[in-house]
């Protein structure tokens, strides 16, 4: 079609307008009439032409769709509508253009989750709400031009209330006018439009966080005012609220009801690290005795470089299809970081090689020098299968965990908190464990010259656990444990590991971040996330040379006071020396 050349723009306000120019306009064909402030219904127009038989314009009336509604033209404010000419009225762009289209008004303003910083107001579906002279609005809709915010009062739904304000719909949302006055109550309520601040603050806390509900109720109402305490929901209804933020954030998969059932997404699968997606789950071994392995991919780099290894399992803070979550730490330089993460079906020797095996697999690099674990003959066994090289060291922790509990089991824990003598001289038999290897029969047989018969209990369970009983034919039976694995003298004056305090750390963490006890999996797997990604910063700040954390001035002293004795070790004061190693622990 040729360039009809410049067409002649007449400005209407309506449709009434248009028909009236339409009837009694110009003679001109190419004239186009338009609309600047609603949007043309061109048909429409097309229509009128008909009825009042005026010719057809030589530039072709675009084929637009009525319009479902009226919206006006958006235009940025106080830019004046540009002079047209024939081309730009063909160009999408132009205001004045048929072909014109009114852009998108901004959708109704949605607050994410994760911005914990909001300081205003969110409804429980986590919409924008806005307080005014103690009232408080719900957003109705933008205006037309995007350029202000219709607020209605909050309470319209139980009281009918017709009170309506506008806004700016910047991020300040400058209050401009009242439109409707309230009629649910006469004054406004500055207490209740701070409670719901508050519980705004709980809400996102709980949805970005995995700190107990209580304690996050008790940080928000800090130094609150009276008036606003007596406004703030139960305990009960606020951590409602938080459980049910949290499953609305962690809870879009359904809890399967068996292990063989379990399907990862991608969510899960992966993690992002470093501004890109790396593998989480790193191993998964299939069916019902399923084992599942969480870690870094980033960390097989060093896998080559894991000598001195720390294993634990705990029970409270695992999902609860599985039996136990094992972690398995790694000595680096002074710092020691958790490294992997595996959920096991139960605690047998043959679930323990089957997860050695699915490690070895995934990282081949990986053979330790030393691993230092709990007193479970099913682990040692596993060790000795899977890594036959490896030296395996049991923590001094947990042999005074099992004291405790053998003098619970034995009923003399009340005459343990209550005589001094009798709790020294019960720490004496596991002070056994600093003696040298060649000696802790000998020291044995004097300490139990001391002791009388309220310790016979102990000392039996002792001596076939830790030592080996003595046979009719005079041979000393294989203890369960035998004395090297237990024995800490050596590693205390080399100052190397005497306990695995490091996984406990970890557990303690762990189990802080959940904030709970057998999460769901998918809970579970989104706080391990978050753990990891404080592991990678202590990682980063080990690269950096950053020192490791110091321990406490008291447990400096403490192995100072330790060391000293055992370098000052004679076995003619074998007594004195077992009494000093009791008085620097306790087996709380």
């Amino acid at each position: 079609m040729e360039n009809p050349g410049p067409v002649q723009l007449l400005e209407v306000k309506s449709k009434r307008d248009a028909s009236l120019l339409i009837r009694n306009g110009p003679s001109k064909p190419e004239t186009i009439f338009y609309c600047d402030r609603i949007v043309t219904d061109y048909r429409y127009l097309e229509m009128l032409r008909e009825q009042a038989n005026v010719p057809q314009p030589n530039v072709p009336l675009p084929n637009v769709p009525r319009p479902m509604y009226r919206r006006p033209v958006y235009r940025e404010p106080n830019v004046p509508r540009a002079q047209c000419t024939a081309a730009q009225c063909t160009a999408a762009q132009c205001t004045a253009s048929p072909m014109y289209r009114t852009p998108n008004v901004p959708p109704k303003l949605k607050i994410n989750n994760e911005s914990i910083m909001y300081s205003g107001i969110l409804s429980k579906q986590n919409r924008e709400k806005f307080s005014h002279d103690g009232y408080i609005y719900v957003m109705d809709k933008p205006s037309a031009d995007g350029e202000k915010i219709f607020w209605r009062c909050d309470t319209r739904r139980t009281t009918a209330c017709a009170g309506r304000i506008h806004t700016t719909a910047d991020e300040e949302r400058r209050f401009l006018k009242m439109i409707t006055e309230h009629s649910c109550s006469g004054l406004g309520d500055p207490a209740r439009v701070g409670a719901q601040k508050v519980m705004s603050v709980i809400r996102q806390r709980g949805a970005s966080t995995m700190e107990k509900p209580a304690q996050i109720r008790a940080a928000a109402v800090q130094n609150l005012p009276l008036a606003i305490m007596g406004q703030m929901p139960s305990t009960s209804a606020s951590r409602k609220q938080v459980q049910r933020q949290r499953r609305k954030e962690n809870n879009a998969l359904a809890s399967p009801p068996t292990r063989a059932e379990i399907v990862f997404t991608e969510q899960y699968m992966n993690r992002e690290f470093n501004g890109h997606q790396e593998r989480f789950l790193l191993a998964d071994s299939g069916g019902e005795e399923r084992i599942l392995i969480f870690g870094s991919e980033a960390s097989a780099g060093w896998s080559n470089q894991m000598e001195h290894i720390f294993m634990d399992g705990t029970f409270s803070v695992c999902p609860s299809l599985f039996h136990q979550l094992f972690i398995i730490l790694s000595k680096r330089g002074g710092f020691v970081f958790p490294v992997l993460f595996c959920l096991l079906p139960d605690k047998t020797e043959q679930t323990y090689t089957r997860l050695f095996t699915l490690i070895k697999e995934i990282w081949p690099m990986f053979n330790p020098t030393s691993i230092s674990c709990d007193f479970e003959r099913a682990i040692h066994n596993s060790i000795r299968t899977c890594f036959p090289e490896s030296s395996i060291f049991c923590c001094f922790f947990h042999l005074r965990q099992n004291l405790r509990k053998h003098i619970s089991q034995s009923n003399l824990l009340n005459l343990y908190n209550n005589d001094p003598d009798f709790a020294l001289k019960c720490k004496m038999i596991i002070s056994l464990a600093f003696v040298p290897e060649n000696d802790v029969i000998n020291a044995l047989n004097v300490l139990e010259n001391e002791l009388d018969d309220r310790f016979e209990p102990l000392i039996s369970w002792f001596v076939s656990t830790y030592i080996g009983r003595i046979r009719c034919n005079g041979t000393r039976a294989n203890p369960i444990f035998s004395i090297p694995l237990w024995n800490v003298h050596t590693r205390t004056i080399l100052n190397i590991h005497r306990t695995n305090n490091y996984s406990e750390a970890c557990n303690r963490k762990i189990k802080r971040a959940l904030g709970m006890s057998h999460p769901s999996l998918w809970l579970f797997l989104h706080s391990l996330k978050n753990f990891l990604a404080l592991i990678d910063t202590d990682i980063e700040l080990h690269v950096a040379g950053h020192e490791p954390p110091r321990k406490r001035a008291k447990y400096i002293e403490c192995d100072e006071r330790i060391l000293r004795i055992c370098n000052n070790y004679d076995f003619d004061t074998i007594l004195d020396f077992l009494r000093g190693i009791s008085h620097n622990f306790n087996i709380d």
